[in-house]
């Protein structure tokens, strides 16, 4: 199965994201940040929230998951006026 010309274009500016070294370093620092927030969370905040039941009346607690995922976009408007 090709690639599709999209996945060809997205996949040359990750490879020549990934050649600076520069960028490169920066995240591997991304990545340490984000391993702290999550330990932080998991030692400090998720006994906290275990021990006053917070999951069971507000949001549920959070997951790998929910720090490892994607930011998400929501876009509002009327029809038509150019939300992509």
């Amino acid at each position: 199965m090709s690639k599709s010309p999209d996945a060809k274009k997205i996949e040359g500016i990750v490879s020549k994201f990934m050649a600076d070294p520069a960028l490169k370093e920066e995240a591997k620092q991304i990545d340490v940040v984000l391993e702290s927030v999550k330990d932080l969370y998991k030692k400090k905040l998720k006994p906290l929230e275990k021990a006053y039941r917070f999951g069971e009346f507000y949001s549920p607690m959070l997951t790998d998951a929910d720090f490892d995922a994607a930011p998400m976009v929501l876009l509002l408007g009327q029809y038509s006026v150019g939300k992509t």
